[in-house]
């Protein structure tokens, strides 16, 4: 949607809101026994313009992002060095998944001590 259209829409609005101001300063003017200052007959046909608009622009599709072309020389190298790193990741990840494994045997066996320090306290 470019500026101009939502200056548009935005312009729209603001007459309405303008206009809807002063008809209902005007009838809050009028007796009330008096013609109304406007109908909903009134209303609906300058909403009318406003929802047209609109309308329009929701179904207006959406731009298709714009994807930079890659030249062939830089796309060959972009998928080695991508190759190199996915190895070096797999052989991180085999070192943390060890890491964690051990990190949980000692957990456990804290725990047991912790269990046995309990027990050990609640015989006194």
């Amino acid at each position: 949607i470019t500026a101009d259209e939502r200056d548009t829409v935005s312009g729209l609005c603001a007459n309405f809101t303008e206009w809807l101001s002063t008809s209902e300063t005007a009838q809050a003017n009028t007796d009330d026994t008096a013609d109304p200052a406007f109908l909903s007959s009134e209303v609906t046909a300058k909403l009318d313009a406003i929802e047209k608009e609109m309308r329009r622009l929701i179904k207006k599709p959406r731009p298709k992002p714009v994807k930079p072309k890659k030249s062939n020389a830089t796309a060959t190298n972009a998928s080695a060095e991508g190759d190199a790193a996915n190895a070096t990741d797999s052989t991180n990840s085999t070192d943390a998944d060890a890491d964690s494994d051990a990190g949980a045997a000692d957990s456990s066996s804290s725990a047991e001590e912790g269990n046995r320090a309990a027990d050990a306290h609640d015989e006194l």
